[in-house]
């Protein structure tokens, strides 16, 4: 008996880790409902075309594929879409769309799990880098100091030495070579240390031309 209770608990344990399924009658009229709710969103508003309302629309049509499922597994799409939103903050301040870019850092902000070092550091390297090219030095120089503060507390020395390359930056093109100098070193060095070739080699050519006196955006 004994042991019939533990095999119907081990059961319930794993069958619990499953993602919840909904029944394909309750699926079709969520996804119907979502599907006239897009419809009608795209005729008054236009296509949904903007960082923001593609995410959302893209939440809600998961939420309407799994309708039955619990509110704490639809934030899952939340949380775990938070570093994918980092990465279109990359895309877009690589492209100069900065209008882009600061929707996809408010998005990621909201998204990042206070919890979570890694995205809670990545949010604040981009909006540094983004603050500090839209003319808001000081800014600029404060979100990055934060996420060097973050990445510390935190184990991953690679994720430490972007914190630093991120302040190291900034204080440059805020017009401060003596000061952008050590935290470029530093990120040099946790490259180094964690074998990481290509951030190193990127950092080392950005000190050669700090050194040499010229300009930030010398360097791509």
């Amino acid at each position: 008996m004994a042991q019939g209770l533990e095999e119907g608990s081990e059961t319930a344990s794993g069958t619990g880790s499953l993602p919840p399924v909904t029944r394909r009658g309750v699926r079709a009229l969520a996804m119907s409902a979502y599907a006239v709710a897009l419809a009608l969103y795209s005729e008054l508003l236009g296509i949904p075309n903007d960082t923001v309302s593609v995410f959302v629309w893209l939440w809600l049509g998961t939420i309407a594929w799994n309708i039955e499922a619990p509110w704490r597994y639809h934030l899952r799409f939340v949380r775990d879409w938070s570093i994918p939103m980092l990465g279109l903050i990359v895309y877009f301040y690589s492209r100069g769309l900065t209008d882009e870019a600061q929707q996809a850092v408010d998005i990621a902000r909201d998204l990042a799990d206070e919890d979570d070092v890694a995205s809670q550091v990545l949010w604040r390297t981009a909006y540094a880098r983004l603050l500090a090219d839209t003319g808001q030095p000081d800014a600029a120089i404060e979100s990055a100091e934060r996420a060097v503060e973050i990445a510390t507390e935190g184990d991953d020395i690679e994720l430490l030495g972007d914190a630093n390359a991120a302040l190291g930056e900034v204080l440059w093109i805020a017009g401060r070579p003596e000061s952008a100098e050590p935290p470029l070193r530093e990120a040099l060095a946790l490259y180094e240390r964690k074998e990481d070739v290509a951030s190193a080699s990127r950092v080392r050519l950005r000190l050669e031309v700090l050194l040499s006196g010229a300009d930030p955006t010398a360097v791509g």
